[in-house]
């Protein structure tokens, strides 16, 4: 069996550990979303500290939310290359 199918069981390789964005689009975008968020929360505690707290509650909660979309488009996106790749070895 493949030493990646061990480590993969094993717990040892985590495809998410290795995500780095490499799309400077994608980098760019997300500086100017975390400077825009930042300003928005200066704005907002000067005007309502209550409204501040709850913002932030909701901002953590999308984000506890993402690793549990990326781990369904991993699976989707997993099963979408295994269905390939038995197509592939079906038309031999």
């Amino acid at each position: 069996m493949s030493n990646l199918i061990h480590q993969f069981y094993n717990g040892e390789l985590i495809p998410s550990e290795y995500f780095r964005p490499k799309i400077e689009e994608y980098i760019e975008l997300m500086r100017q979303v975390i400077g825009q968020q930042s300003d928005f929360i200066a704005r907002l505690n000067a005007v309502d500290t209550a409204l501040t707290s709850q913002f932030m509650e909701i901002a953590d909660a999308m984000l506890r939310e993402y690793p549990l979309e990326s781990a369904e488009v991993f699976n989707q996106g997993f099963r979408l290359g295994a269905r390939m790749m038995l197509e592939i070895l079906q038309e031999e």
